[in-house]
């Protein structure tokens, strides 16, 4: 379980670091990229170019393993990443290998079909969008729980913000 507080919102939320992940961006996106990685770090085992590709690898190789090796590919979806040839490629091997693909949106973007029929997480407010990420990574009766104390927690945090 995570918890954590912004200024204007505070979520719970559970993590299950059995899950592997796989992390499909583009360059453009590399800021978001980082710091998405970076939270999901601490309770998965990610896959992130970043940190997983080390000076001299095979990075064609290092993607085709990264892919093979995880449970679920998260694509952040951009119109950069939408028109990156890497990324196509990178859904295309999770989808042929029958790999969970979450799309994360960062702003509202028009789906190819292959992806539009997925249900997506909206990164646009990003705390919120990781807490609904990690309740889809999660198993589906916690997932109910979840949301319930989300909504619970976030009126308990709008009193103490009221408060300070």
């Amino acid at each position: 379980m995570c918890f954590f507080f912004s200024s204007d919102t505070f979520l719970v939320c559970f993590a299950h670091s059995d899950v592997k992940l796989f992390l499909s961006y583009s360059r453009h996106d590399e800021e978001i990229a980082h710091k998405l990685a970076n939270f999901l770090n601490k309770y998965h085992n990610i896959w992130f170019d970043k940190q997983d590709i080390l000076a001299g690898d095979d990075w064609s190789l290092k993607i085709k393993q990264g892919i093979n090796h995880c449970d679920v590919l998260l694509f952040l979806v951009s119109p950069n990443s939408l028109g990156s040839t890497y990324c196509a490629y990178e859904v295309k091997a999770a989808i042929q290998q029958k790999k969970t693909v979450i799309p994360l949106m960062l702003e509202n973007t028009l789906l190819p079909p292959h992806l539009a029929k997925l249900q997506w997480v909206f990164l646009e407010d990003f705390e919120t969008g990781l807490c609904e990420l990690l309740g889809a990574l999660s198993n589906r009766p916690a997932r109910a729980w979840l949301w319930q104390m989300l909504c619970l927690l976030e009126a308990i945090a709008l009193v103490v913000a009221l408060l300070i």
